[in-house]
């Protein structure tokens, strides 16, 4: 599970602005919202110098732009209040860690794809080395959350609402933006169930044609 928010972080905005001294508070704010049109370009009439100011911005502050969004992103600690796993409460940092997506920067549980080590050395030897599994049916026995969705802050953001993306996916897969996702909104209790299915084939199908099965066996 990936949970996803944006909003821009005024310590960043306000150390770029010791080395581009001709853009005011509000100016620099305002080049930094279309990183976010770098993930998901849905408006085509920017103008192009408005990104080639930007890049010089991040230019000189010899930032990429990587670096800007993981920083004017919410961390993990700051996004949720209180996390509980099958029953016992948990420090979020400790199951939570960020990870960058197709989306932008998010925080994830039971994430195995692409691991970046992102928790403190800490915690590093405690992390489970495989997917965490529930023992039982019922919400008692899965994860709970108490998010902090930061109304106040949402100078830009990917959707046109307050809330948290909650991306539902494989432990294994990359997130991106194909995958299924609810918008946790604010003083809303949500309650997620997730359905297994599982596709196997017979052996038969070795015979067919590899374009046509669009798959190969573990001994190919």
């Amino acid at each position: 599970m990936t949970i996803l928010t944006t909003f821009l972080n005024i310590s960043l905005i306000i150390s770029l602005r010791s080395v581009s001294n001709n853009r005011s508070l509000e100016e620099l704010a305002w080049d930094l919202r279309l990183l976010f049109q770098l993930i998901k370009n849905n408006d085509p009439d920017i103008p192009q110098e408005n990104y080639t100011r930007l890049h010089q911005i991040l230019t000189d502050n010899n930032i990429s732009v990587d670096t800007a969004l993981q920083n004017l992103s919410p961390n993990c600690e700051d996004a949720f209040q209180r996390c509980k796993w099958k029953g016992e409460e948990k420090r979020c940092e400790s199951i939570f860690e960020p990870i960058k997506s197709s989306e932008g920067f998010c925080c994830t549980f039971n994430y195995f794809a692409l691991k970046n080590l992102t928790f403190s050395r800490i915690l590093v030897n405690r992390v489970e080395n495989r997917p965490r599994r529930v023992s039982a049916c019922g919400y008692q026995t899965g994860l709970e959350l108490l998010l902090d969705n930061k109304p106040h802050d949402y100078f830009a953001s990917h959707i046109p609402s307050i809330g948290y993306r909650i991306f539902i996916h494989n432990p294994y897969y990359f997130p991106d933006w194909t995958l299924q996702n609810i918008l946790s909104g604010m003083k809303m209790l949500d309650l997620i169930s997730v359905t297994s299915t599982m596709t196997y084939s017979s052996d038969t199908i070795r015979n067919m044609d590899i374009g046509t099965r669009d798959c190969l066996f573990p001994t190919k």
